[in-house]
């Protein structure tokens, strides 16, 4: 064994006890063992066995070893040691230890059940009381914390707990949890009430709850004010409801209030305003928008400068075949509107008219036409047509489509619209234009069918805006070919485009990548939402019980463009193919400045625009040559209009659009000088020059 080298050891000893103390011996091994007071330096080899008192101490610690037995008689170890500086022999059970000041550890005593942990005012941990901010306090079954509460659900009929809370009045807030919702009939609220969820409350309906379930509602038909239903999730429970219409929230006549909640999973409506109000903030968590709603554009094409009215059917016109009377119920403005029912039979189509004279003579000789529609069935509607006569006599006409050849992409039924001529049905003789004498109006059913509608407020405009007429290219469903066929075309005659992108298509095969789309973006492009989908049919996402996965449609994809730098285009939607309902029209008008159907026969939009709900094109791809689609554009030149052409892929050769089809319809537009423009454009810039 290696030798260790021993230091000398000073030990002073106290000399009253000297004898004593050679009688107490401490084997030290590899250690130095501290009693109290006496020793000033101690130095051992291993082992080394001495015979000390208790009157020791050391300065030289460079050997460890194990203390074994023993009771410690000296002061607490500091925490600059490992040590907590405390003699906390009596601290009892559930205390917790924590630094109340630099290198200063304290134990804090256990607080009472529902007190939770805070931070005092001088930095150091507290216990402290709930305090409560609502007026009532409603408990799921499952809440955790029930101390607060003064309702507590057992996962049954929840709403009845719910709604007895609510008729309480004041602030109601609902605990973290499950809530269960049974029946059919809304939990009303009424005036100046809110009720708050944590974000862990959900109230869901239960399996097969019944056709037109509503979550809540507010209390009174004539309408109330200062509701606020706030957090947490409402859910349908859309894939165990076989049947049915079901809704989250539905308002009449509510104003000043704040809707701003997960709603997730109905078969109808998230928030179903069946009179809206006024000065509601609503949100759905669920598919939030971000962009700022976009002032009232309907609105301010109804009020256009350019825009006169020529007759609001507040005086009668003379009918002329078929059923026309007056409505006072369903009407756009004023007192009234005019009702016209065509019934067609016997395989032939139904035709109802009305006319009236004007004196004096009217000028229309470069004017734009439209008025408001309503229907109820707007499939069973043919034409909607509108003649303009001179010379006192019928010989001597022209006749303008407002519909032509409605198809089942058209559905928005029960919602006015204000429906402007899209193409020209021809004349008769030789009509002076410059002095109209009679206006007549035309309402032709489906074969077999009976077509009603409802028309108030028949106006013109002069075409001032477009003196050429004006077009615009949207490329559906972001192919790449857009980028890599259609962008050298547009980039050769220096003009923009626009790309319609559904978000489920971006970056797969054949499709473009975000990158892609911003750097057309760069080059004045517009990238429009065109749905997350990309799901469309007439029975399918336009039906009465899809309104909610048609707001997470629109929003979500608008959402997606806005994110990814996309802001200026994401203003506007491209419908996916084509389809429309009165759902898409009221989330449109929220959201969007404008949307684009779908028209197979339309030349144009009349500028100033009528409705920018639904704006209509034409097609530009398959089944449509060069030649067809020049003589389009050669009417939308002549009648001043917005001539929207649609083109799906683009490809080398053959359908739906060749590379050189296009770049002859480019040229063509081009040589007319024919402005190529953007939505953006149109409407940032266009529509109320004069």
């Amino acid at each position: 064994m290696k030798k260790q080298k021993i230091k000398q050891t000073k030990v002073v000893i106290n000399s009253k006890i000297k004898n004593w103390l050679l009688r107490h011996t401490i084997t030290v091994f590899s250690c130095v063992l501290i009693i109290a007071l006496g020793i000033t330096a101690l130095t051992y080899a291993d082992p080394v066995t001495t015979t000390i008192g208790e009157n020791i101490s050391t300065n030289d610690l460079s050997v460890a070893g194990n203390v074994t037995s023993g009771t410690w008689q000296g002061s607490a170890v500091g925490t600059q040691y490992g040590g907590t500086g405390q003699d906390w022999s009596a601290v009892t059970q559930g205390n917790i230890p924590y630094f109340s000041d630099t290198g200063t550890l304290s134990n804090l005593a256990p607080g009472t059940t529902g007190q939770f942990l805070s931070q005092g005012s001088d930095g150091n941990p507290t216990w402290d009381n709930v305090t409560r901010s609502a007026t009532f306090v409603v408990c799921a079954n499952d809440s955790l914390n029930k101390t607060q509460c003064d309702y507590v659900c057992d996962g049954v009929d929840d709403q009845v707990e719910i709604q007895a809370a609510i008729d309480k009045g004041g602030d109601i807030y609902l605990m973290g949890g499950h809530y269960s919702k049974s029946n059919v009939s809304p939990i009303t609220i009424g005036s100046n009430t809110s009720v708050r969820l944590a974000a862990d409350a959900e109230i869901k309906f239960v399996d097969s709850v019944g056709d037109g379930a509503v979550m809540f509602a507010n209390a009174d038909a004539d309408g109330n004010e200062n509701i606020q239903i706030v957090g947490g999730t409402l859910n349908g429970n859309r894939a165990n409801q076989p049947t049915g219409e079901h809704t989250a929230i539905q308002l009449t006549n509510v104003s000043n209030s704040i809707i701003d909640t997960m709603m997730i999973n109905f078969r109808s409506y998230n928030v179903h305003e069946i009179t809206p109000g006024v000065g509601c903030d609503i949100n759905n968590r669920k598919a939030p928008s971000i962009l700022s709603p976009p002032t009232n554009i309907l609105n301010k094409m109804e009020s256009h400068p350019l825009r006169e009215l020529i007759d609001d059917f507040e005086d009668d016109w003379d009918v002329v075949t078929d059923t026309v009377s007056y409505d006072t119920t369903i009407k756009h403005s004023g007192t009234r509107s005019v009702k016209m029912v065509a019934v067609g039979s016997g395989g032939t189509n139904g035709a109802a008219r009305i006319e009236k004279a004007v004196l004096p003579t009217l000028d229309e000789s470069d004017m734009s036409h439209g008025l408001w529609v309503y229907s109820d069935n707007m499939y069973n509607v043919d034409q909607l047509n509108i003649f303009l006569r001179s010379g006192g006599s019928w010989s001597n006409y022209t006749k303008k489509h407002i519909i032509y050849g409605v198809d089942d992409r058209k559905f928005a039924n029960n919602k006015w619209i204000f429906m402007g001529v899209k193409e020209s049905g021809g004349s008769d003789g030789t009509p002076d234009l410059s002095a109209i004498d009679m206006i007549r109006i035309e309402l032709k059913s489906r074969a077999d069918t009976t077509a009603t509608v409802w028309l108030d407020k028949l106006v013109h405009a002069p075409k001032t805006i477009a003196s050429y007429g004006m077009v615009t290219f949207v490329f559906d469903d972001a192919f790449l070919s857009d980028y890599t066929k259609a962008k050298p075309i547009f980039d050769k005659y220096d003009v923009p485009a626009c790309s319609a992108v559904p978000v489920i298509k971006v970056g797969t095969d054949n499709h473009m990548t975000v990158s892609q789309l911003k750097e057309l973006q760069e080059g004045g492009w517009d990238i429009i939402p065109h749905s997350v989908s990309h799901s469309y049919s007439k029975d399918g996402i336009n039906t009465e019980d899809s309104y909610a996965l048609i707001e997470e449609e629109l929003i979500g994809s608008q959402n997606w463009a806005i994110k990814n730098g996309f802001r200026n285009g994401a203003r506007f939607y491209i419908m996916p193919g084509g389809y429309y309902s009165d759902k898409y029209l009221d989330i449109i008008e929220k959201h969007f400045v404008a949307a684009r159907g779908f028209g197979h026969y339309m030349s144009g939009e009349s500028l100033p625009l009528f409705d920018p709900r639904v704006l209509s094109c034409r097609s530009a791809g398959s089944g449509q040559d060069a030649a067809s689609l020049k003589t389009i554009i050669d009417e939308a030149y002549d009648e001043k209009r917005w001539l929207i052409l649609v083109i799906h892929e683009v490809v080398d050769s053959g359908e739906p659009c060749d590379v050189a089809k296009l770049e002859e319809l480019v040229e063509y537009v081009k040589g007319k000088n024919m402005p190529i423009i953007t939505f953006s454009r149109m409407f940032d810039d266009v529509l109320f020059s004069t």
